[in-house]
């Protein structure tokens, strides 16, 4: 179906598809599958023509990697930096006024993106039909929960201290990433600002970016309800915070995440971690980091590990 519509991407997502004009003014990157290959212990590696690009080997972890023995990780997974989970916060549907004022909107449903709880198709065209959504085609070491400045919950990876000791001490690059639960801008800046505590012992240590991960919600979430706009107006909130604090922002997810529930024209600015295991790479812009692939038999950690590269210059700068 792909090859019919060349100037749309299509996206599935449960069963449902949506068509998203490919958005032509956005940075696109210029690989192709046939640019990478595995090697014997399931590495990426790059054999494309571009004699500068060079990929650093990282990999993320979670509390439910359990303990870590980092110096196997450095030394027999030859793994040149981590992204540390730092955790997320609990979900509501509860807004404040101050809440619904910023964002312009009046009622508790409006800011969570007049959803009817239909199932959502999008048209080739755009022209969205009842219970349908469109994507814009102008492309216009504790795990009990820390109270945030707006009262909310949070909810700390239970190894994010931890891990983020135990890497830098093996010796890594170090950077972290933090799942958005925000359902506003206010909540989004909160969140940003926990982040931020969270990684001022570490300051020092982080040469890696500072990601927020664009979760795919549950049916019965309050984030499955808020618009593709919201949802770009917390990202972007996060991000300015983080950047402002003196930290790198980069927006972790999915084709999905990075299409579909966020506008990459508001976002283009910043860069991306995207998730592909298929390798295909059929997301078309510009990304710094990839998640590739996810392994069991990583030396010193139990259970699954993400595997990702960052995309280099033999400059040591990032493309």
């Amino acid at each position: 179906m792909r090859g019919l519509y060349e100037n749309q991407l299509i996206i599935e997502e449960g069963g449902h598809y949506t068509f998203a004009p490919v958005l032509n003014n956005l940075r696109r990157h210029s690989f192709s599958r046939s640019d990478f290959s595995a090697d014997e212990n399931g590495f990426l590696v790059y054999t494309g023509n571009d004699e500068g690009i060079r990929l650093e080997r990282g990999i993320h972890v979670t509390e439910e990697n359990g303990w870590i023995d980092w110096g196997r990780a450095v030394s027999e997974g030859n793994v040149d930096f981590a992204m540390i989970r730092i955790g997320t916060r609990q979900e509501t549907s509860e807004f404040t006024q101050e809440e619904m004022e910023i964002t312009g909107r009046t009622t508790a449903q409006e800011l969570a993106g007049d959803s009817d709880g239909q199932e959502t198709t999008v048209s080739v065209d755009g022209q969205a039909t009842a219970g349908s959504a469109a994507v814009d085609s102008e492309g216009g070491s504790s795990d009990t929960g820390a109270v945030a400045d707006d009262g909310i919950v949070m909810i700390p990876d239970a190894y994010f201290e931890t891990n983020m000791y135990g890497a830098t001490a093996a010796g890594l690059y170090v950077g972290a990433y933090y799942e958005l639960a925000a359902t506003s801008a206010v909540q989004a800046e909160s969140e940003a600002a926990y982040v931020i505590g969270c990684l001022e012992p570490f300051r020092d240590y982080i040469r890696y970016p500072v990601a927020v991960y664009i979760q795919t919600p549950e049916k019965d979430s309050p984030l499955a309800v808020i618009s593709r706009t919201v949802w770009t107006t917390n990202v972007l909130a996060f991000c300015r915070k983080i950047e402002q604090a003196g930290y790198v922002p980069l927006i972790f997810g999915d084709i999905t995440g990075l299409v579909v529930r966020t506008d990459p024209s508001r976002l283009d600015s910043y860069g991306k971690w995207l998730i592909d295991e298929s390798r295909d790479l059929y997301f078309p812009y510009e990304f710094k980091m990839w998640q590739y692939a996810t392994t069991s038999n990583m030396p010193g950690i139990e259970g699954s590990t993400a595997l990702d590269v960052m995309i280099a210059r033999e400059s040591g700068k990032n493309p």
